[in-house]
């Protein structure tokens, strides 16, 4: 009933405060995390023309907006952490906010200038969708086992907003800590960098799923292509002798009865195993690649057969 009143207060708003806003849209920067490929630059121009169109219409004004597939290509944009120097340094002086999209983020910038409005851009501050592990999970390193709900992180298809203040105190971190070159889960690590002293504001209106109050939302996932027939599709996982008990025995209990072919490969014998003759661990010498890729090759060959 509490979230029933607050989507008919929210709704309310909505409909009644009209287009008068006290920020200037303006200042107001758009960063689509786009990736330079066929389907995802497209979906990137057609997110573009629809902000733009969005704010000409509604605020006769021209966003600022960024497709890092054609302008930050070289620098892992797609973690939004390298961006941060590039985007201080064009708009620190001018904006107030900068909004990280996915390219299959919908946006309804009414809804979102409102939503920004209820925050103070002048602090350090971070806007989304607000989530948090169930339970302790081997993506984020089993990070805060004890307590994973404790750890709220964004959802970044819902959008991200984060003030300029906050990325000026990014800046200076990023003087004195070497980023990690090795990215699992971006939002979860985002949230890691920024740390406790300036949680996550969850936005109701930065949704997961459409609905009538949404500034934000993640659009469904479309098929890029023909899908591709599972018995075109051939799976090498490269283990050792410690995982088979745990590791291997999770994938065969889970996604391997789903695959056409796939073979283990390992430094231990083993049901289902395919023995490489590595050092135990996830290391092992260069000179014995030539090895490990022949028999990958030939257990290949019999799958295309």
């Amino acid at each position: 009933m509490k979230k029933l009143r607050s989507m008919l207060y929210l709704l309310i708003t909505f409909c009644f405060i009209g287009l008068t806003t006290t920020l200037d849209v303006s200042s107001i920067v758009f960063v689509i995390l786009s990736q330079n490929d066929k389907v995802h630059a497209q979906r990137a121009e057609i997110l573009k023309e629809d902000l733009i169109n969005q704010m000409k219409t509604h605020y006769h004004a021209r966003p600022e907006i960024h497709l890092c597939h054609e302008e930050f290509n070289s620098i892992s944009s797609w973690t939004i952490l390298p961006l941060l120097p590039i985007l201080d340094k064009l708009h620190s002086d001018t904006a107030k906010w900068i909004i990280f999209l996915e390219d299959y983020t919908a946006v309804d910038t009414r809804k979102l200038v409102m939503a920004l409005e209820k925050y103070n851009h002048k602090q350090e501050t971070w806007i989304g969708h607000s989530v948090h592990d169930n339970e302790a999970t081997i993506i984020h390193h089993f990070a805060f086992h004890e307590n994973p709900k404790s750890f709220k992180y964004p959802v970044i298809a819902s959008g991200v907003a984060m003030s300029i203040p906050l990325i000026q105190r990014l800046m200076n971190k990023l003087k004195h800590e070497k980023l990690n070159s090795f990215t699992i889960d971006v939002a979860h690590e985002l949230a890691l960098f920024i740390g406790g002293e300036v949680p996550l504001k969850d936005e109701p209106t930065f949704c997961v799923q459409k609905n009538i109050l949404c500034a934000t939302f993640a659009t469904e996932y479309q098929c890029c292509d023909i899908p591709m027939p599972k018995h075109s599709v051939y799976y090498a996982v490269k283990t050792c002798g410690k995982y088979h008990e745990d590791r291997v025995k999770v994938i065969n209990e889970t996604w391997r009865p789903h695959v056409a072919k796939i073979d283990f490969f390992s430094d231990t014998k083993g049901r289902w195993l395919l023995l490489l003759n590595w050092r135990g661990g996830h290391s092992f010498q260069y000179t014995r690649l030539k090895n490990t890729y022949r028999k990958m090759y030939m257990s290949f060959n019999r799958f295309t057969r």
